[in-house]
């Protein structure tokens, strides 16, 4: 319980810090969905690529730059794939952070299932380490 609320508070905070006020509804909608749906990693993570996959076509959308050199208003004439690279990448970094939450060994002392140094297969014609 306590590791969920510091990763919520980490993210929302994180969020608010990178991606302004839009990162914070972004990781406030996404701590909704998955608390409240019980949705997955793998669907936070399907949802960022889709949102980023859509930016270049919203940048067509509110249209090209007719010079070879962008200017400073092409930023602020094309807020929606700015908005949604924003939001893609707080849904990917809510989607990384579940995935390391659920992974991470749950009690003290655990490895996480990871073998040890010794239970690994030797090289075989390297030299040992020190006994």
């Amino acid at each position: 319980m306590i590791r969920r609320v510091v990763f919520v508070a980490v993210h929302a905070g994180s969020a608010l810090l990178l991606g302004g006020l839009l990162g914070l509804v972004g990781s406030v909608a996404a701590t909704t969905a998955w608390l409240a749906l019980g949705l997955r990693a793998s669907v936070f993570w399907g949802a960022a690529v889709a949102l980023m996959a859509a930016a270049p076509f919203a940048t067509i959308a509110q249209g090209l730059p007719s010079r070879p050199v962008v200017g400073a208003m092409f930023g602020a004439t094309h807020w929606l794939a700015h908005a949604l690279a924003t939001l893609s990448l707080v849904l990917a970094g809510f989607a990384g952070g579940m995935d390391l939450m659920l992974r991470a060994p749950r009690e003290e002392g655990s490895d996480g299932g990871l073998p040890s140094v010794e239970a690994l297969p030797s090289s075989g014609g390297g030299s040992s380490p020190p006994s």
